[in-house]
């Protein structure tokens, strides 16, 4: 049995994961007790975002087998992706209790020590990281990214740089730019994205991060790329509800009280669509209201983690306005909870709307307020977003058959310690 279940292992590791699948219920089916195939087993399912049935696979591996590090450390991760940060960190504290030195639990402990604001603790276990082995990469990058949450902004981008220096990959170069960005040190943010490009001229998010700092030599595009969009949102889409929360994320809400408002609490006789849903946030509010919930989204690694969560009827992996411009059903409801901060110009994505809702249909979106008038009406900013002002928006609506019902400031959520203000817009066809 020891050998089937090293074989599955070969196989899940070149991604055959039904063949790796079935050897290790072959190997259950004849030993259930066998923590290996179980945590295995539990490992594939999690990578197909199938928490809870992971969940109970590596925590029935380490009953039988108490002392199994590596499960422990990967119960862990699965806690950690379903929020539950307390049961992860004491999953890589049991994994330390039996093999102290045990590096990727030691590393996890201290990315949930710095999601927890235990930010001392976290940096004692990063620099002890970094003590055994200097050159770490994900120890260099975590450890910036303490510092960073400190606010110890220039220690921040010196890890962040070396960690560059070490494994230039899109994930390094990102973070030590908005480091930067953060320590509003915006000259040398601008270096990074535009160095970024200059070697590597087809990477998605330096095409979009460099004009945001570089204007005179490149142009503001009119909408952030699918390319950058995927990219993004793939790359953080386990985490991307963590992060939220600790921005204090207010949009969801927001838009449950606004079709509370419209639609008393919910009657489950509206079609609905959730444009950019992401992994699912807006689901909860939707659903009360909703006979029919559509989720569209341009990242699979969040149209994942929202159908894990079992509140949307379909959901579709499109670019918003390609989806919103081929025929199909009309919406009675169309919401779009800060995805439209990804678009600059508005005209296509509005009409897009229009064409989709029913005649007394409802649009209730967020975008992010500009205050400064400026020619296009819209501003693509150093953290990557748009902004725009409130005379575009509402001569955009009106443009595209739309008239506002509602168009509300609000704070949408915090960002560098300060708020971010926004539109809060309700509208229907005019």
């Amino acid at each position: 049995l020891l050998e089937r279940v090293r074989e599955g292992i070969v196989l899940h590791r070149e991604g055959k994961l039904d063949d790796a699948r079935r050897i290790y219920k072959e190997v259950l089916a004849i030993q259930p007790c066998n923590a290996s195939a179980l945590n295995f087993l539990g490992v594939l399912a999690h990578q197909q975002h199938q928490h809870p049935e992971a969940e109970r696979l590596i925590a029935t591996a380490v009953v039988f087998d108490p002392q199994y590090v590596d499960a422990y450390n990967n119960l862990g991760n699965v806690f950690d992706e379903q929020g539950k940060t307390i049961e992860a960190g004491l999953c890589f504290q049991r994994a330390l209790q039996i093999r102290p030195d045990f590096r990727p639990a030691l590393m996890n402990l201290g990315v949930v020590l710095r999601r927890m604001r235990r930010l001392d603790d976290a940096t004692r276990v990063f620099e002890g990281l970094l003590q055994d082995e200097p050159d770490d990469y994900e120890a260099l990058r975590n450890y910036g990214m303490v510092l960073l949450a400190k606010g110890e902004a220039d220690r921040a981008v010196h890890q962040l740089r070396k960690a560059v220096q070490i494994k230039p990959c899109t994930e390094s170069r990102y973070a030590v730019g908005m480091a930067l960005y953060a320590a509003d040190r915006l000259e040398e943010a601008g270096e990074i994205f535009l160095g970024w490009l200059e070697q590597e001229p087809d990477n998605p998010i330096a095409q979009h991060m460099a004009p945001a700092y570089v204007k005179q030599k490149h142009g503001t595009p009119a909408r952030a790329s699918d390319s950058y969009v995927r990219a993004i949102f793939d790359s953080f889409a386990t985490s991307f509800e963590r992060v939220l929360e600790g921005l204090d994320y207010q949009v969801p809400g927001m838009i449950g009280k606004v079709l509370q408002a419209s639609y008393g609490d919910g009657h489950r006789n509206k079609v609905i669509l959730d444009a950019g849903c992401g992994t699912g946030l807006c689901g909860l509010f939707l659903r009360p209201h909703a006979a029919r919930l559509v989720g569209v989204d341009l990242s699979p690694g969040m149209l994942a983690e929202a159908r894990a969560a079992e509140n949307y009827d379909e959901l579709v992996e499109a670019e918003l306005t390609e989806y919103l411009s081929a025929p199909g059903d009309r919406f009675d409801v169309v919401v779009a909870a800060d995805a439209l901060c990804y678009f600059g110009s508005l005209e296509t994505v509005f009409a897009g709307v229009a064409s989709r809702l029913s005649p007394d249909g409802r649009f209730t979106f967020t975008l992010e307020l500009l205050r400064e008038a400026v020619p296009t009406g819209y501003r693509l900013n150093f953290h990557g977003r748009y902004s725009h002002t409130e005379d575009y928006v509402r001569q955009t609506l009106r443009g595209a058959g739309l008239r506002a019902l509602s168009v509300d400031e609000c704070e949408l959520r915090m960002e560098t310690g300060v708020p971010v203000v926004g539109l809060l817009v309700v509208c229907t066809r005019d």
